[in-house]
């Protein structure tokens, strides 16, 4: 089985910094104008799967729930993390009459991301660098099924597998704040991961290693 590992992301969102959405200090930094905490949600996500298996067009998972955005402002340095859970189904099939096989299933992935940014710039727009350290666990279940080289081989077959992905991004981004306490950002990033399969169904489900992946629209949030 040709599997592909990539890691991308898409994300259309609004973050928002409100004083009222936890027991928290919401201060304001000594340097800046904008709230020491933030908390946002994503509203929208379009993220490219971990596996592809042997599909040269990727597909993609969209969250079903809103993803969760942290950050900790420090003069020009920011602490953050998000979470996102998001889901997928897919449909692939190869009509090569030699060799047909049919993919149908669906899968969940947790993507979870802990790092810093660094502002760069912060008049009129901010702009920033950033690293994250960045987790993922997705499980995949659904059918397999085709033939060979004769139509009398074939098979038709149920699997399921999970994954793991561990790696780091580096990200540039930009935001402003068109209106007080609200922020819209864009950002770029580039993943380097290292992945591993794991209660694989069968073999051939079994695969690890590690991918690169570039990221023009990182996020939107």
């Amino acid at each position: 089985m040709r599997v592909v590992m990539l890691l991308s992301c898409f994300v259309i969102g609004l973050q928002v910094n409100a004083g009222g959405m936890c027991p928290c200090n919401f201060e304001k930094t000594k340097d800046s104008g904008v709230l020491k905490y933030e908390i946002g949600l994503n509203a929208y996500t379009n993220q490219e799967a971990l596996f592809n298996f042997w599909a040269f067009t990727p597909f993609h998972y969209y969250n079903t729930v809103p993803g969760l955005r942290f950050k900790m402002h420090n003069k020009n340095w920011t602490y953050r993390a998000s979470l996102d859970h998001l889901n997928n189904t897919y449909k692939l099939e190869d009509t090569n009459p030699l060799n047909y096989q049919l993919i149908t299933g669906k899968s969940q992935m947790n993507v979870l991301r802990m790092g810093v940014e660094k502002t760069v710039v912060d008049k009129p727009f901010i702009v920033y660098t950033a690293a994250d350290l960045v987790y993922a666990n997705a499980q995949y279940s659904g059918n397999d099924q085709g033939y060979g080289d004769f139509i009398w081989w074939g098979w038709n077959r149920d699997y399921k597998f999970k994954a793991h992905a561990l790696g780091i991004s580096p990200a540039l981004g930009i935001k402003f704040h068109p209106v007080k306490h609200w922020s819209i950002g864009f950002e770029t990033q580039l993943n380097l991961l290292y992945y591993k399969t794991y209660q694989y169904s069968a073999d051939n489900y079994k695969d690890n290693g590690i991918a690169l992946m570039f990221n023009p629209i990182g996020s939107l949030n």
